[in-house]
């Protein structure tokens, strides 16, 4: 999502004061967004994602220490290390589902490291976890539409995701569960244990 086509709640809370009362959510998270930096918002388009000095800890533990890299707008990036580098506690924090101990993160200019999660969703940022992240017994149009939830009314996620792959446009009425490389929710602990026994 670019700058320009941001929700409106997220621009209505970019033209109010940093220094304003934020929102928060009955859980007490801060919902919405920061303002961005009047130079970024005046000047060159911002990164479409920025972490400085990135900090995470759970419990006592560090899993990320002074993590800090820049996205440029169109960029496709991989995040590459070994098992326990911190890949999937950067995406976490990213998309608001862990919570940086200290540090930056901004989406298109905008501060988001202390934003719930769904506050985040809004501004584009989409966590797809690995393992199956489905709802089987649904069809494939419905679990597309779940996502309508988080994206701006004009935009309809069942011809999105039909428009990048067209062969989901065939197969809308059937059963997620039932797509080829999909096992069905009881058969995962079996697929898992013959994963294993194959490595």
């Amino acid at each position: 999502m670019s700058p320009d086509t941001l929700p409106d709640a997220a621009a209505a809370d970019a033209a109010e004061s940093t220094d304003a009362a934020e929102p928060t959510d009955a859980a007490g998270a801060v919902v919405g967004v920061s303002a961005a930096p009047r130079s970024q918002r005046h000047g060159d388009v911002p990164p479409a994602l920025e972490l400085r000095d990135v900090h995470v800890s759970y419990g006592g533990m560090r899993a990320l220490s002074g993590l800090s890299l820049v996205v440029p707008p169109g960029a496709v990036v991989a995040l590459l290390g070994p098992n326990g580098a911190g890949k999937s506690t950067t995406l976490r924090t990213v998309s608001g589902l862990v919570r940086a101990d200290r540090g930056s993160i901004s989406v298109h200019g905008y501060r988001v490291e202390r934003r719930a999660a769904h506050a985040i969703a809004r501004l584009g940022v989409v966590h797809v976890p690995e393992g199956r992240g489905i709802f089987p017994s649904l069809s494939v149009q419905e679990n597309l539409e779940m996502a309508a939830y988080s994206v701006d009314a004009t935009v309809d996620p069942v011809d999105g995701a039909t428009g990048i792959f067209p062969v989901l446009g065939s197969r809308l009425r059937q059963l997620a569960g039932s797509l080829s490389g999909v096992a069905p929710e009881e058969d995962v602990p079996r697929y898992n244990a013959r994963s294993r026994a194959k490595r």
